[in-house]
């Protein structure tokens, strides 16, 4: 069951039921952070095994309720590192690497069955027939590069892992240089995180309108296009003039993760000592 399965259930069932769902959820959040505030921190053999089944319990409840190993590899590694420095700080850093072990032996066996085991079958599937059943050594590998459209698909693909993290990490760190020590520095940063803070759907749509053209004498809806007819220019099909309409959306990738790389090297910049920048 996901999330939207879940609400999905929920509105299927009696108002007053709905009522005693919500408030169980909600006594359900209450008791996870007083367990993290109250209970992890605790001393005894009693609260490590406390805090041993919390990592393995949490993980599986995700995997049960969002069906995603990579969620739950997530979950479970951000519970065990949380988890393991609680007890060290429980125990004054006695028996850390076995409680290490420990903890993240659920995140570990996770990411195994959820990434890595799927990743080696991948590269073994690579080199077998559509079916699985023989091996043909490297002829995928030569069928895809012998076809026009596969060549496409390869060299767009190049573009994406070259283009759009060099120019996001480039736009961050002009930016946050920029901003730094600025006086309302915080609501700049505010500003440019924000696309990070929405969905790629939401995203999409917003520049959609940004792209969208109509007919030459019509009223553009797109604001880009308003703007090219404003100054004397005709509509231009942004997502349909081929190769470039790959930029285009590599622009779109590249205005959600700028805040990203904005946030982690604003950190870093502050981090340099004033010494060194005088």
């Amino acid at each position: 069951m996901n999330v939207q399965a879940f609400f999905q259930w929920l509105s299927t069932l009696n108002p007053w039921l709905e009522i005693v769902v919500v408030v169980g959820v909600f006594l359900a959040v209450v008791g996870l952070i007083l367990f993290f505030i109250e209970i992890a921190p605790r001393k005894g053999t009693l609260y490590t095994v406390i805090r041993l089944v919390a990592c393995v319990v949490g993980p599986a409840l995700v995997l049960v309720l969002l069906g995603s190993w990579i969620e739950a590899a997530a979950v479970a590694a951000v519970l065990g590192l949380g988890l393991f420095f609680l007890d060290k700080r429980a125990k004054g850093g006695a028996g850390s690497v076995f409680q290490l072990v420990g903890f993240l032996t659920p995140a570990l066996a996770m990411l195994a069955v959820g990434l890595v085991v799927p990743t080696i079958q991948t590269t073994v599937q690579a080199f077998m027939n559509s079916r699985g059943t023989a091996f043909v050594g490297l002829d995928n590998f030569a069928w895809i590069f012998t076809q026009p459209q596969n060549v496409r698909v390869v060299i767009n693909t190049i573009l994406w892992v070259l283009i759009a993290p060099v120019f996001s990490t480039i736009a961050g760190l002009a930016y946050a240089y920029f901003i730094d020590k600025l006086r309302g520095e915080k609501y700049y940063k505010i500003f440019v995180f924000m696309p990070m803070a929405i969905s790629f759907v939401g995203a999409s749509i917003i520049w959609r309108f940004m792209y969208t053209p109509r007919p030459e004498g019509q009223n553009q809806i797109g604001f880009l296009n308003q703007v090219i007819v404003w100054f004397g220019g005709e509509p231009y099909n942004f997502l349909a003039d081929d190769p470039w309409n790959t930029f285009w959306l590599i622009l779109v990738f590249i205005w959600i993760q700028t805040g990203f790389a904005m946030v982690l090297l604003s950190a870093a910049i502050k981090g340099v000592p004033a010494e060194q920048l005088e």
